[in-house]
């Protein structure tokens, strides 16, 4: 769930800063995002403005992360348990993993759009930001400097927790 809480808001926010900050349109913003995708599967078979290569760059290193972790902790999971009881342990982490997209979700855009005011926000939501003062956008962008570093702790957090646990493999006929 933590996994999905640090990274599932990465890419809406992006996208959305995209649209409101540099004036992409939303089919720009979405290609644009398509490196976290691409880190991802490269990784799984392992187990003021930014210009575009450097978040392009960053959203690649996101997907990667993802990978990295997200095979390797699964597949710890579900060897974790018995054979009679995967799909209940793949149902709860499914529940968990879709609870940490929706958290992440509303969270995120709450601390992006905090220091903004009720117009700004409508105009931030509808991609017009760019349109607005100087001043709304550097709220805007301080905004996202604080949500990016809540999702980078809660990444670590997870990353902690995961570590933590047992590290003991149960021999999955058990």
């Amino acid at each position: 769930m933590l996994m999905a809480i640090a990274r599932f808001a990465v890419v809406l926010l992006i996208a959305l800063y995209l649209q409101a900050a540099s004036g992409a349109d939303p089919f720009q913003a979405g290609v644009r995002v398509i490196p976290v995708a691409g880190g991802m599967v490269l990784a799984a078979t392992i187990s003021p403005s930014l210009g575009y290569p450097v978040i392009g760059g960053c959203l690649l290193a996101v997907g990667i992360g993802t990978g990295i972790f997200m095979t390797p902790n699964t597949s710890s999971i579900m060897t974790g348990v018995g054979p009679g009881r995967r799909g209940i342990v793949n149902g709860v982490r499914s529940m968990l993993q879709n609870t940490g997209f929706a958290v992440s979700t509303a969270m995120s855009l709450a601390i992006v759009t905090s220091p903004l005011t009720p117009a700004e926000k409508q105009a931030a939501y509808a991609g017009t930001l760019s349109r607005l003062s100087r001043l709304a956008l550097d709220s805007f962008t301080g905004g996202y400097r604080t949500a990016l570093a809540v999702l980078a702790g809660v990444c670590v957090l997870g990353m902690v927790l995961s570590l933590a646990r047992n590290p003991r493999r149960r021999d999955p006929a058990a």
